[in-house]
C-alpha cells in the first residue's frame, strides 16, 4: 500500500519561501512575454520545440498556483486579490480612454 502524499499547498507554509517563489514565477512570466516580443507568439524554442505561446501558458499557470499557495496560507486573501483585480480594469479603462484620445503617442481612436 502506498502512502498517500499531503497536497502540495500544505507542504509550503514558509511565507519567506513562498514569496521568493512569487518572485521567481513573475521573473519567468516576464522572460515569456519578452520573448513573444521579440520573436513572435507562435515562434518556438529550437532546442525543445516549445512554442512561445505554450511557454506563456505554463508559466502563468505556475504564477497562478503560487498564488494559490499564498491565499491557503493567509498571505493573501482571495477577496484582496479580487478587489486588486477590479480597481486594475477601472486603471485599464481610465488609461485606454486617456490614450485613445492622445495621438501624439500614435494611438489613433
Amino acid at each position: 500500500m502506498s502512502k498517500k502524499e499531503p497536497p502540495i499547498e500544505l507542504l509550503f507554509k514558509d511565507e519567506a519561501q513562498n514569496l521568493g517563489l512569487l518572485t521567481e514565477e513573475s521573473s519567468e512570466v516576464i522572460q515569456a512575454v519578452s520573448k513573444i516580443t521579440r520573436f513572435g507568439i507562435d515562434d518556438y524554442h529550437p532546442k525543445n520545440k516549445m512554442g512561445n505561446r505554450q511557454k506563456l501558458e505554463e508559466e502563468i499557470g505556475h504564477f497562478l498556483k503560487i498564488v494559490d499557495i499564498l491565499i491557503i496560507h493567509g498571505t493573501v486573501t482571495a477577496e484582496g486579490i479580487e478587489r486588486g483585480r477590479e480597481a486594475k480594469i477601472d486603471r485599464l479603462l481610465k488609461w485606454y480612454n486617456y490614450n485613445v484620445r492622445d495621438h501624439s503617442r500614435g494611438n489613433v481612436d
